[in-house]
């Protein structure tokens, strides 16, 4: 995450990659709020595993560096102005992939698939890095006065973990086994923690990370490089946050017959094996899990309320006008997990609201900071060159709540237990 001064309000400081490990400090215009959209000055940028690829190699999976592009899609910072309801000075988590709005996934809540929108930090879109953005006011989402912008730009993170949870439908009493004890499976572990699992067992080869995932309350942390996966009892869901096919196949002969397997993390390689056979004898449940819809609300929600630890994360700090060392630096701490820097106090002192989600025995959900109503008018959304009216459409549905869970009005419910079939007892 990155620091920001910004002594000429006409430019800003901003970080350019141009080719692999070729990051040059420019000065770029600032940038002008269309309709519907607010100025952001960003206070705190995390630098995750996409941008590495990116600065190494200049490409991401199939995305590919063709002209120089700002990095930086975990973002949070303070608005400056715009056209929207956030007021000037309102802390927001920005939310960096935004849909085209129009396409049949936009209209029916799966907006995380729509095929024709923009990320922030993705090619080639400007990042965070640019030092000021501007965001469709519907995806600036505010945070209290006083969160500090450094866990604000890990809202992002957390909400890919809160889909992950959502898409596998854990609920109170499961036991969860969460491969890979990285970033997304740290948080994956305090999601489902968050939602009322019952046992939590992480596993990984690298023991930082494992000592991390039992500081944050994991039930147990495994090696499995030095021993195996428990197998009595069975786990009723398993999440793999590596993407590696070992772990996704562990992870699969883990659970109980009837048990749902999630894909979480992106696989190295385009192809992955899968025991197909015995997931068909077992009758399991594959789930795959990308990005998020709609649950950056409850992240913001969880993480306000003290939840979920999101400052534990954080490893480093940089100023925004430094070319390599975020780049280069490996942490000296095994279970390096986000590069960060703040100007803001650290720690900071803030108050803790009301926990969320609620016990489970009260039918009510909290709200967290307030969502402001939509714009009354369209937003300048994503880029979608084969649309020819792509520039301004209403804001994409939020995806709808599972059966028997009602949605709040201000805050995706995470931790909603829809109704399903009881469980049966463990295979002796």
């Amino acid at each position: 995450m990155h620091e920001e001064n910004h002594p000429d309000m006409n430019d800003a400081t901003a970080a350019i990659l141009h080719g692999p490990k070729d990051v040059r400090i420019e000065r770029r215009p600032l940038p002008q709020p269309a309709a519907g959209e607010v100025l952001v000055k960003i206070g705190a940028v995390g630098l995750c595993g996409s941008d590495l690829h990116y600065y190494a190699h200049s490409e991401n999976g199939p995305n590919v560096l063709r002209s120089p592009t700002a990095l930086g899609h975990e973002a949070a910072g303070t608005v400056m102005a715009g056209d929207g309801p956030l007021a000037a000075g309102t802390r927001a988590a920005i939310e960096p992939a935004i849909p085209c709005g129009r396409c049949r996934a936009c209209r029916t809540g799966r907006y995380n698939q729509c095929p024709h929108g923009r990320c922030f930090g993705s090619p080639p879109t400007d990042g965070a890095l640019t030092g000021y953005l501007t965001v469709p006011a519907e995806f600036a989402h505010p945070l209290p006065d006083d969160f500090p912008l450094t866990s604000g730009a890990l809202i992002e993170p957390l909400a890919v973990a809160l889909h992950a949870v959502r898409r596998g439908n854990v609920t109170a009493g499961d036991r969860v086994l969460i491969t890979g004890a990285g970033p997304i499976g740290l948080l994956v572990l305090q999601a489902a923690r968050a939602v009322g699992a019952g046992e939590t067992v992480v596993t990984d080869v690298n023991p930082g990370r494992l000592a991390h995932a039992r500081r944050l309350g994991a039930d147990r942390a495994l090696d499995t490089s030095r021993e195996p996966l428990p197998q009595d009892p069975a786990f009723d869901i398993a999440l793999d946050c590596s993407g590696i096919e070992s772990a996704l196949t562990a992870a699969a002969h883990a659970v109980r017959p009837g048990g749902t397997v999630v894909a979480v993390g992106n696989p190295p390689q385009p192809r992955t094996t899968l025991p197909l056979a015995w997931m068909q004898r077992q009758e399991l449940t594959l789930v795959t899990a990308f990005r998020y819809a709609g649950e950056f609300p409850a992240a913001v929600s969880l993480a306000a309320t003290g939840r979920i630890d999101l400052e534990s994360l954080v490893t480093a700090r940089f100023p925004s006008n430094v070319r390599r060392t975020p780049w280069r630096r490996r942490s000296p701490t095994p279970h390096s997990s986000r590069s960060s820097s703040s100007r803001e106090p650290w720690p900071p002192e803030r108050s803790v609201p009301e926990p969320w989600p609620p016990e489970q025995s009260s039918p009510e959900q909290p709200s967290g900071p307030e969502r402001p109503p939509s714009v009354s008018h369209p937003s300048q959304w994503g880029s979608c060159p084969d649309v020819p009216d792509a520039r301004s459409r209403p804001a994409p549905p939020r995806p709808p709540a599972p059966a028997g869970c009602p949605r709040p009005t201000t805050t995706a419910a995470a931790g909603c237990t829809a109704a399903r079939p009881a469980r049966p007892p463990p295979s002796s």
